[in-house]
């Protein structure tokens, strides 16, 4: 198996980021700060889903696969450097996301999937920038949150500015906070 680490992924990044970022409009240095703008339409998916908004849901699952996975190059190079089966994998939980919600599906098995989606892209990046050796990535700091807790959360930090690094990393305290007082830790 290739591996995009070192100068190639270097050369393969700028080329097909630059060529993607000068459309968008955006500039991203690594594969990872891509996966981070899908898993940040991603939860998008998320929230509104869990809030009944199943069309919103679905143009934020678009927004993430069309907007970052084919436009900015990510599925090309993932086909390139890690393999086709990885592409089809993910394309294919792309779609069925989409179908479960249109099905209306129970929130949390279409959270779940939204959840998966997002540690399969992120174990990619990391791949892709070399943070790995090619091994799926240990998700130690994985949570899925529930549909009540997502809300609780959105509520909580609404009113805030956050940076989408500062979201994604209160999220996820918020939801352990609120796990740790439930089981009265």
């Amino acid at each position: 198996m290739v591996r995009c680490t070192g100068f190639v992924g270097f050369v393969a990044l700028f080329i097909v980021v630059s060529t993607g970022a000068a459309i968008a409009g955006e500039s991203y240095s690594s594969w990872g700060d891509i996966s981070t703008e899908m898993e940040i339409r991603l939860d998008q998916a998320a929230s509104k889903y869990a809030d009944g908004d199943v069309q919103g849901a679905k143009d934020s699952v678009n927004d993430a696969y069309f907007g970052f996975y084919e436009k900015m190059g990510f599925e090309r190079t993932v086909m390139e450097y890690i393999s086709g089966k990885r592409v089809s994998l993910v394309e294919y939980i792309f779609s069925d996301i989409k179908k479960q919600m249109t099905r209306n599906e129970p929130k949390d098995a279409v959270l779940r999937e939204l959840a998966r989606l997002k540690v399969l892209l992120r174990e990619d990046a990391d791949q892709l920038d070399g943070k790995t050796d090619g091994a799926p990535a240990e998700v130690e700091d994985f949570i899925m949150p529930t549909a009540e807790e997502l809300a609780a959360f959105d509520a909580a930090v609404s009113t805030e500015g956050l940076t989408p690094e500062e979201f994604e990393q209160r999220k996820i305290e918020y939801i352990r906070e609120q796990r740790r007082l439930k089981e009265g830790k």
